[in-house]
């Protein structure tokens, strides 16, 4: 026996029946397309706490100098403790990361880095102890003065930071070391970290040396196979993966269309689950790509100098997040002083100069008093609501 053909007409009426359902599950929420996650319901961003409940923290943070100055000056009375103000912020954390920009040594010869003006940055071993003071947990190597000194002065910082129980990324005494994540536990979640240089070339770890992970921004195919590399290795044992990256020309106050492209490639095609910037000594604004944020730059955590200008107005990040990503952070506005950092006692013009940079970058910053450990007095809040498309790789139980 045959089956009867349908009409046309019938065809149509079935189909336009069949999306009106699939627009009344969109609309309720209750369509799950294998491979995606459904975005959450938005429940408004004026309390995130209370949207999404309690959630595990990193507090991430930018360049940070222990040399010239520093030396004598943390023998002030002021600065005995240069990060002591934002020591609650950083312990409050279940992880704190920094770029640490130069070496911890007594040995070394100042390299030539083929600039016209170089600054060289090395400090006392001894002054290891304002990380450890100051609650940071994981600091990065891979930036323009990890090789100020060579790679004996480098090697000596990476072994003292190991003796101080500071965790670091971004460079090592092999490719292997320099491209490998560092891993944390934070509750029921795993994270990892992974540092790269996109700035100085002379300090690639590939030239036969310790080194820093290097990757050119004018090759930009390479330096996101080199980066989804390490988030393949990393993936195997973390349910999320932050990169911690270097890159850009100093004082710029926004990322260029190329810098936004190749962050955007980081998420799509690399599959980190946040870029964490520095390099500008200028804090610049947040993109939210598919769910995952991107900082572009922290500016500067600790400087040896005393300013007025926006290289002494910093943020501290301090990012929310589940086994499932970023769902929302926090922009913490800083102050430097010579020696030391803290909390910024007027923060409203450095959140109302980032809200615009975020403006310009498609996202909404929105003010509000800060709450929780060492976080000031306002802060700028941004609600991310990480969506998969498609799904995340596969993370561990």
């Amino acid at each position: 026996m045959r089956c009867a053909r349908a009409t046309r007409p019938a065809l149509a009426a079935a189909r336009a029946a069949l999306a009106a359902l699939l627009a009344a599950a969109l609309l309720a929420g209750s369509l799950v397309v294998p491979g995606c996650r459904p975005p959450p319901k938005r429940k408004g961003s004026a309390d995130p706490e209370r949207e999404f409940g309690r959630l595990r923290t990193l507090v991430f943070a930018g360049d940070t100098v222990l040399a010239r100055r520093m030396h004598w000056g943390v023998t002030d009375t002021e600065a005995r403790e240069p990060l002591g103000a934002l020591r609650a912020l950083f312990d409050g954390a279940d992880l704190s990361l920094v770029n640490l920009e130069g070496v911890l040594s007594s040995r070394g010869e100042m390299q030539d880095k083929g600039e016209r003006n170089s600054f060289y940055f090395r400090g006392r071993p001894d002054l290891v102890r304002i990380l450890v003071e100051g609650g940071i947990d994981v600091v990065t190597l891979a930036n323009n003065h990890a090789g100020d000194y060579g790679p004996e002065a480098l090697l000596d910082a990476l072994n003292i930071l190991d003796a101080a129980g500071i965790q670091h990324v971004g460079a090592g005494a092999t490719p292997e070391q320099a491209a490998a994540p560092v891993f944390r536990r934070a509750g029921d979640v795993v994270v990892a970290v992974i540092g790269m240089d996109a700035t100085q070339a002379s300090f690639d770890v590939r030239r036969g040396r310790a080194g820093t992970n290097y990757a050119s921004e004018a090759r930009p195919d390479e330096l996101v196979a080199a980066v989804r590399a390490s988030v393949e290795r990393a993936r195997r044992h973390a349910h999320l993966v932050f990169l911690t990256i270097h890159w850009g020309p100093n004082n710029a106050d926004e990322p260029g269309a190329e810098r936004r492209a190749l962050a955007r490639r980081l998420i799509d095609e690399a599959g980190v689950d946040a870029v964490l910037g520095h390099s500008a000594h200028r804090a610049q604004g947040i993109e939210v790509h598919r769910g995952r944020p991107i900082l572009y730059d922290a500016g500067n955590l600790l400087w040896d100098y005393d300013d007025e200008g926006p290289s002494h107005r910093g943020l501290a990040f301090r990012l929310h997040f589940d086994r499932h990503g970023v769902r929302w952070l926090e922009a913490i506005p800083i102050r430097l002083r010579k020696n030391r950092t803290a909390l910024d006692d007027d923060p409203a013009e450095a959140l109302e100069r980032l809200a615009g940079l975020c403006r310009s970058l498609g996202t909404d910053l929105v003010r509000r008093p800060g709450t929780g450990e060492g976080a000031g007095a306002e802060v700028g809040v941004l609600v991310v609501e990480p969506r998969y498309a498609p799904a995340a790789p596969e993370r561990p139980d």
